[in-house]
Formats: structure tokens, sequence, C-alpha cells
């Protein structure tokens, strides 16, 4: 099932389709360059026939795990220079005007990621990236959750934070344990903190189990694992904490 759905259309109808678009991040004027892969051209357009005159208008949907489509960014290109590559890719060079945006600004790392969950690639990478990007993989859960979440069912969680390096080490964590893959659990510490208050309400009586190594935390991550120790005696959620895996 394709994640992103991209649509490209002129003022009067729908030109192409496709699943995957990469702007490219640099550039030594004012113009940007985009690539559409695999598009599907209406059989009634010649891209050919575009000048320096035309706009394509870009929507750029995401489709999340529950199957209901949503808005992640609309963006006008006044065409500058446009030329086909392989057989089925696009390249448009021209002025970017983001528009409608109402979402969240255009943003290619976390379209890389969903492009690699809907290309079936299912080796979670997050573990092994720059700080970046992590958060573009909260970005990305957060785009491809449903919102209608449930929490797996344990007779205990059992977190293992001894190699944590940041706050989304500890953020992603507790989401692959108690939701599983790809799932949304915050995207900075308030956030993230939001959700562990609902998570809490729903799993009564649940053992959270937290291995932690606290000298080897950095300042910030030590204060999000004090904030999680209140707020689990805050909600009498039994827990244990413990230094290392020997204990």
């Amino acid at each position: 099932m394709n994640i992103i759905k991209v649509t490209l259309a002129n003022n009067t109808q729908r030109l192409a389709e496709c699943s995957y678009l990469q702007l490219n991040s640099y550039s030594n004027t004012f113009f940007r360059q985009i690539t559409f892969y695999n598009l599907h051209i209406d059989k009634n357009y010649d891209f050919i026939k575009i000048t320096s005159e035309d706009v394509i208008k870009v929507r750029v949907n995401i489709r999340n795990s529950g199957g209901w489509v949503h808005k992640y960014v609309v963006f006008e290109i006044f065409v500058y220079d446009i030329k086909k590559t392989g057989e089925s890719n696009l390249i448009v060079i021209g002025f970017i005007n983001v528009k409608d945006n109402v979402y969240m600004r255009y943003e290619q790392m976390p379209l890389d990621i969903l492009n690699s969950w809907q290309s079936g690639i299912g080796i979670e990478k997050w573990r092994e990236g720059a700080l970046e990007y992590k958060k573009a993989y909260c970005t990305a859960c957060r785009l491809y959750s449903d919102g209608t979440k449930h929490a797996i069912e344990k007779s205990h969680y059992y977190f293992n934070l001894l190699n944590a390096r940041d706050i989304y080490d500890i953020i992603l964590v507790f989401a692959e344990e108690i939701y599983g893959n790809r799932v949304y659990m915050g995207w900075d510490e308030r956030s993230f903190e939001d959700c562990l208050i609902t998570i809490l309400s729903q799993v009564k009586g649940v053992e959270f189990i937290i291995i932690v190594d606290r000298p080897n935390l950095s300042s910030e991550s030590l204060n999000l694992v004090n904030t999680i120790i209140g707020m689990l005696i805050s909600s009498k959620t039994p827990y244990q904490e413990i230094s290392n895996l020997l204990s």
C-alpha cells in the first residue's frame, strides 16, 4: 500500500500522480530542483509542452496506518526547466512557492522515511541515526499514526535505556515497547509527556521496568527520566528502575 500520494495539476486539470518526490536541498540560485519518481502521466497531457510561463500545482497526501488520507503540503512550481529521466521520472526546476499549508512546512526527510516504509524496508534505522534523523522519524510516525492507537497488552513493559543518547531514543524506546513500530508518542519532551499521561490512564496495574544507567545520560535525558519516574509515582503505576541488566 502506498503511503505517499503526490498529485500534479495545472489550473484546469490533473496532470499526473506518483508516490514519491525528492527536493534537492542545495541550490546556487532561487530556483530549486525537484524529482518526481515513478510518475503516472495523464494520457491526455504532454509535459514536453510545458514552458517557463507554466505553473505546476503539487499536492502531497499521506495515507496513515488506518487508511485515512490527509494533506501534508501543497505548493506551486513556477517552471524554469523540465526534463524526463529514465522511463518514468521527471525533474522540474523552478521557483517553489509553498501555499495553503495549514499542517506543516515541507520537510524532505520524513518523506524519505515514509517512502522506505512503503517500499517494504522493514528495518528501523533510528537507533543508528543522527539527531536530525530521529526527529524526522518521530515526524514520520506522527504522519503515519491514525490516532486510534492501542497499547500492546502485556503484564509489564520493559524499557531498555542503556544505549539512550538523547530524548528521542527514550521516546522511541517507549513508543515501540508500548505500541510497536512506527507509532507516534511525541516529538519532543512535552508532547511525549502528554502521550504518557494518556497511556498511564489506560494501563492501570501494568508494571513499568526501566533499565537505565543514569551516570551515562545527558542532562536533558536525565531530566526526562526523572519526569517519567515522577509521573509513574503520581499515577501509582508499579515500576522498577534497574541500573544494569545484571541487577
